[in-house]
């Protein structure tokens, strides 16, 4: 069971440095990584609360 959640644990970390990497990659933004990762977060959570929302 703790090798299964270890597996686990660091493929998840993997799959979710993927995605912040491919959205630096995107946006363009490597500058303001760390400065806009709060605000980012925020907007796409406000942004899903308001599509499942309404």
């Amino acid at each position: 069971i703790i090798t299964l959640m270890y597996h686990y644990i660091s493929g998840l970390g993997a799959s979710l440095y993927q995605w912040v990497g491919s959205i630096i990659t995107s946006m363009g933004r490597e500058c303001h990584y760390i400065n806009g990762l709060g605000g980012s977060i925020h907007q796409w959570v406000g942004s899903i609360i308001t599509s499942m929302g309404r």
